[in-house]
């Protein structure tokens, strides 16, 4: 049985070993980039603030926890056991799990929050410069207070 152990076991290693060295790969394909047709406005500033959403919870995360304990610290007349510490884990500064939802809770509104701001700023500074592009295109490039007056000289 032990031998039938130790075959199988070198069979399934040489079976992973062997198994990149099998497969072969059409090396004429290239991927085309994607074209900027491909996706619409509204898909891409969809994708936009889902990346700064879940970008910013961390941080988040950790600003919401630090402020917590900031605010519990001071909310227990400043007692030393709830002193604010990422490094000391006193058993009474440990948050309960209804302070832990708090700040989880928290830190995914405030990461909401952050991705409709940037979402609005976006939308913002997208409008002003179709409307940049548009009173470009409607205007003769000549400022109208500047008058060209033709000068004549006598060859006489």
């Amino acid at each position: 049985m032990n031998k039938l152990k130790k075959k199988l076991a070198f069979l399934l290693i040489f079976m992973f070993l062997a198994a990149p060295c099998l497969v072969f790969a059409d090396d004429e394909h290239e991927p085309e980039p994607y074209t900027p047709a491909e996706f619409s406005q509204a898909t891409l500033n969809l994708r936009r603030g889902e990346i700064v959403t879940f970008g910013s919870l961390p941080f988040t995360m950790m600003w919401a926890g630090a402020g917590y304990s900031v605010f519990r610290y001071f909310n227990h007349d400043m007692q030393s056991e709830y002193a604010p510490s990422l490094i000391t884990k006193n058993s009474n500064a440990n948050f309960s799990k209804k302070e832990q939802n708090a700040i989880i809770i928290g830190a995914a509104g405030a990461s909401l929050v952050i991705g409709l701001a940037d979402f609005i700023v976006g939308q913002v500074l997208q409008n002003l410069e179709e409307q940049n592009s548009q009173n470009a295109k409607n205007e003769d490039f000549l400022d109208p207070d500047i008058t060209i007056i033709p000068v004549f000289h006598d060859k006489n």
